[in-house]
């Protein structure tokens, strides 16, 4: 057994550290924090950063894929039930109480896939740390992560805002002409 002591410190006496302190890295103006310098001959193309931040999102979207099936299942049986609850196939337009059946039709609607992405917004405060701490030393720039992440929640967002429209549209009795189709 080895203390955690005796191994930091017989790695700081060793070569290794040396080069990453004297080469990479200097002390701001407080001296208690470390940055990393940049330099021209050490630079990252902009859209290799875009790539392997990119490749990360894919790699977190199949890690993450029981969720996102999930959350398709959800919206599919509950585009279904929405669209029992509001079986209109010939609905009058004409007085108020239409009106306020269409309305409550949207409303639901505009919830549930409210509700359906809210998943979402607990996947991206874990990330919130990753994502300081890369843009504190200049490791990654936040247009890169950002965009991947937009790129790539993009497509999941269509699908399931599509599947709801797909499943509850003519059901509900919005507009029967196929030309009306939202597209």
């Amino acid at each position: 057994y080895r203390s955690i002591e005796k191994f930091a410190e017989s790695f700081r006496s060793s070569y290794l550290p040396r080069p990453a302190k004297d080469d990479l890295c200097r002390t701001n103006n407080t001296g208690k924090r470390e940055e990393i310098l940049t330099s021209a001959t050490r630079r990252i193309s902009r859209w290799n950063i875009f790539k392997a931040c990119f490749s990360r999102e894919v790699l977190l979207l199949k890690r993450n894929s029981p969720l996102h099936i999930f959350k398709t299942v959800q919206i599919t049986v509950m585009a279904l039930v929405i669209s029992t609850v509001f079986l209109r196939t010939n609905m009058n337009h004409k007085t108020v109480l239409d009106a306020n059946k269409y309305m409550g039709s949207l409303f639901m609607a505009v919830v549930i896939v409210n509700f359906n992405g809210m998943t979402e917004i607990g996947m991206t405060i874990k990330r919130l740390p990753t994502f300081y701490k890369q843009r504190e030393l200049l490791a990654l720039p936040g247009w890169a992560l950002l965009s991947s992440v937009f790129l790539i929640s993009l497509p999941m967002s269509l699908l399931e805002t599509g599947l709801w429209t797909s499943l509850t549209y003519y059901v509900i009795g919005y507009a029967p002409s196929f030309l009306r189709y939202p597209s």
